[in-house]
Formats: structure tokens, C-alpha cells, sequence
């Protein structure tokens, strides 16, 4: 992996961002986190970012939108959708908007681990 490879966690579940967020540095990353699909390009904009793990739903409303965004400011970025939606519409419709991973909530911390740890060895797709 490279370290210290750079997450960005964009979950608006406030404990599950916080739990992340420890969960990660305390593995040897930096991390940055965003609760709100209004600061995400913003908050990407000021970080070196190799890595983010979204959520698929941010406050109602759909952040697949947001990894172009990313894209256009790191376009490196590995993308991991974080969703509780597993049907293949919706694996499919992630996929199509550039996301690298999609994993079913809940996953186990470890399997997060394992896609993030993957993504920061690959370049993007």
C-alpha cells in the first residue's frame, strides 16, 4: 500500500463517519471526512485524495453524481460506493458512473479494509 494513502470518507450516518474515520488512522491513513453532499467537491478540492469511500445515498439524495466531480480534481481517484442497495441495477448504475468498488451495508469493517487497501495500490480504471 502506499503510505500513507489518502481516504476521503463521505458518509452523513455522523457515528458511522467517526468510526471510520478512527478505524482508518488508526491503520496508518489519512483521512478527511465529509457528512455533506454540498462540501464534497469542495473538501476534495483542498486534500490530496487516493481514495474515496461514498456512500450511495447522502441525505436523500444520490451521490453517484459526485464521482465525476472527483474525477475531475483527482482523476487517479479509486471510488468505493458503500450502499444498502445490493440489486445489479444498482451495482450496474455505480459501475456506469465510475465507481472501482460497490459494497453492500452492512459490510464487515474488514472487507471496507480489504477494498480500500486494494484501491490504494491500483490506478484508476
Amino acid at each position: 500500500m502506499c503510505m500513507p494513502c489518502s481516504l476521503l470518507l463521505v458518509e452523513d450516518e455522523l457515528d458511522l463517519l467517526e468510526i471510520f474515520t478512527r478505524r482508518f488512522e488508526k491503520r496508518g491513513y489519512r483521512v478527511v471526512g465529509c457528512a455533506s453532499f454540498d462540501s464534497v467537491l469542495d473538501v476534495a478540492a483542498e486534500q490530496a485524495i487516493d481514495v474515496a469511500v461514498m456512500d450511495r445515498t447522502l441525505r436523500g439524495r444520490d451521490s453517484l453524481g459526485l464521482i465525476a466531480g472527483l474525477r475531475a480534481i483527482h482523476p487517479n481517484m479509486q471510488v468505493i460506493v458503500l450502499s444498502g442497495r445490493g440489486d445489479q441495477a444498482s451495482i450496474h448504475q455505480a459501475k456506469a458512473a465510475g465507481a472501482n468498488e460497490y459494497l453492500i451495508k452492512p459490510c464487515a469493517f474488514a472487507e471496507l479494509e480489504a477494498a480500500v487497501r486494494q484501491a490504494c495500490v491500483l490506478p484508476a480504471s
